[in-house]
């Protein structure tokens, strides 16, 4: 198996191309990190297949096929051809090298309906240009999703033209439509491809994950809703039924139209037609209190003997009466018990006649302390400081495919020893090789821990690893105590 040959790191092909570093690969397949003049920043990623008895011409012309193509969300396809490698006759294919790739991400966690939206978009995007093209991807899986910079981009390695007999080796079965089986790869086949990646993203399980063998044709009840009926219209079992790309993106785009809408200005539900009573019900109580007024003032009370004050027995009748009885009935509620402070007692009976004050047994002494106590010294504190630095050991065939500066930032934790007790990427810089070796090197670091009142304390550093191609230096700066 090609994958035990890892160890041919340090030679290279035809020449041109440098197996630099090991990147993974399967049972057919081995990928390495290369340099490449077409490269922006001169680095790909090269793999290297066991040559197809009798098949090895139709995958380089469909390489050469590929290599024609250009969207921003396919890999781009730099050069292909056959080489030989430890005495076996090998295909090679070069193309963009991608720090990372969807299946590593769901390996820790899924995907947010945000983080998913964002991932189906672009792959529509990708998936249009090649059916549009006559070809399909036949291989949509999480670990063909990769990821460059900031974009997200879909493999090309594996595309091949409508009804082609494609090549099943390195494919995954779960993520192939139930008529793909055969090895004749459709437009509809890549939609089912994508539904089974859409679930998987949002649950980090594939539909019939326990049971690859029998085919799954309604997603999990528990999508969120934008993403439910997408994925029941990928994993129709017919192909004739499966909604094509562009119907995808349309109800995508949709969607995120209704989401901005909402966002913005929330609907309002429509005002059913009732007569202006029922309508304004709060308007016609006032209109019966101000009738009620009006009423108390021309209409003199039996007993009255000045129209004048009527207004004000209203007043004093209608609205302070009740709020005395509230206040009446409530203030025994609110009376504090014996051993509350004179201060709260005379806030109850400020308008009551004095008492006479109580005994000074029943009365506690006010606590001169607390209204005198003034605020504790801060406490003394001395930084802490680096005892021992670590420094990653930086092969000089990394270092060589260094352009500029690669700068990682870790932020660790100490505890009062001096000993990194957790380690996080404050930002992991572009390339994950460098971003292991500043991540294993930060957590053997030693610091002099602070010193806050004659005591050690526990303290958090952000510590910076820059490589260039001459050097690879280190600072770290203490964020707290």
């Amino acid at each position: 198996m090609i994958e035990a040959r890892r160890y041919l790191q340090g030679q290279v092909v035809e020449g041109r191309f440098p197996l630099i570093q090991y990147l993974g690969g399967t049972e057919h397949s081995a990928v390495f990190l290369t340099e490449c003049a077409d490269s922006e920043n001169h680095r790909a990623a090269i793999k290297l297949i066991d040559a197809p008895p009798g098949n090895a011409e139709p995958q380089l012309t469909r390489w050469r096929l590929a290599a024609r193509f250009s969207h921003p969300h396919l890999i781009r396809l730099f050069d292909a051809g056959r080489c030989t490698v430890e005495n076996a006759g090998m295909l090679y294919v070069v193309t963009e090298y991608a720090e990372e790739n969807l299946a590593e991400i769901l390996d820790q966690r899924p995907l947010s309906p945000a983080e998913t939206k964002e991932m189906l978009g672009p792959m529509l995007e990708a998936l249009g240009y090649i059916h549009g093209k006559g070809f399909v991807h036949g291989h949509i899986q999480p670990s063909n999703i990769m990821a460059i910079g900031d974009q997200l981009k879909l493999s090309s390695d594996r595309i091949c033209r409508i009804g082609e007999l494609g090549d099943r080796r390195n494919g995954n079965a779960r993520y192939c439509a139930p008529e793909c089986l055969a090895g004749e790869l459709s437009t509809a086949g890549d939609v089912w491809s994508l539904g089974v990646t859409l679930v998987e993203s949002l649950t980090e399980r594939s539909p019939g994950a326990e049971d690859p063998s029998r085919p799954v044709t309604y997603p999990p009840a528990n999508l969120p809703a934008p993403f439910q009926e997408l994925a029941r219209h990928c994993l129709a079992k017919a192909p004739q039924r499966r909604w094509n790309v562009s119907s995808l993106k349309a109800r995508l785009e949709r969607n995120a139209a209704l989401a901005e809408v909402e966002e913005v200005e929330p609907p309002v539900a429509p005002r059913k037609e009732t007569p202006s009573r029922q309508r304004y019900p709060l308007a016609w109580i006032g209109m019966g209190l101000a009738l009620a007024a009006i009423l108390l003032v021309v209409i003199p009370r039996p007993g009255s003997h000045k129209p004048t004050a009527h207004s004000a027995a209203i007043e004093s009748s209608a609205v302070k009466p009740k709020i005395a009885r509230v206040e009446k009935q409530d203030a025994p509620k609110l009376q504090p018990p014996p051993s509350h402070s004179a201060g709260s007692a005379m806030s109850d009976t400020a308008e009551a006649a004095p008492l006479a004050p109580p005994p000074p047994s029943a009365v506690p002494a006010p606590a001169p302390a607390k209204p005198a106590a003034l605020p504790s010294p801060p406490a003394a504190l001395a930084p802490g400081g680096v005892l021992d630095r670590v420094l990653p050991d930086v092969p000089r065939f990394a270092s060589d495919t260094i352009t500029g500066t690669v700068r990682v930032r870790v932020r660790v934790n100490v505890d009062p020893s001096g000993n990194v007790t957790a380690a996080e990427f404050d930002s992991p810089g572009p390339s994950r090789y460098f971003a292991r070796l500043s991540m294993a090197a930060a957590r053997g670091w030693k610091f002099r821990p602070p010193d806050a009142n004659a005591k050690s304390a526990p303290s958090s550093w952000l510590i910076r690893f820059d490589y260039t191609r001459a050097a690879t230096t280190a600072t770290a700066v203490e964020k707290r105590p």
